[in-house]
């Protein structure tokens, strides 16, 4: 709905390894909303958000049915798509340390999991 109310927002769809064009770069945000069929490792997600975010940009890495329901019924059901699972905190405080972002916002509940990350440099 953001971007149907304001013509200066601009959103592109696409695999985090994908190339973006560079005219479409920096991004303020970059969402990855099903992380575990994405079928990368979370240093990979993180770096390329690191990449493509302009300075105090953010990554938000959401899943509307919390970390647990990958691990006991997305992993089983679908193993060649849920290949990994979604980061805990530690894991996701490391990965953000390493490509310059922080972790501001943590929630990992049953039915819940987001995690959103400042670009600090």
């Amino acid at each position: 709905m953001i971007k149907e109310g304001n013509d200066r927002v601009r959103c592109l769809q696409g695999g985090i390894l994908d190339v973006v064009p560079e005219k479409f770069l920096p991004f303020d945000v970059v969402f990855a909303c099903y992380f575990p069929g994405m079928g990368v490792g979370v240093e990979e997600l993180v770096g390329a958000a690191a990449r493509w975010c302009s300075p105090g940009g953010r990554l938000v890495i959401s899943f509307d049915q919390g970390r647990q329901t990958i691990e006991r019924e997305h992993r089983k059901l679908h193993p060649d798509i849920a290949a990994s699972d979604l980061p805990d905190k530690i894991t996701l405080e490391k990965a953000a340390a390493n490509h310059s972002f922080q972790v501001t916002e943590f929630v990992d509940e049953p039915s819940l999991y987001l995690a959103v990350l400042n670009l600090t440099a």
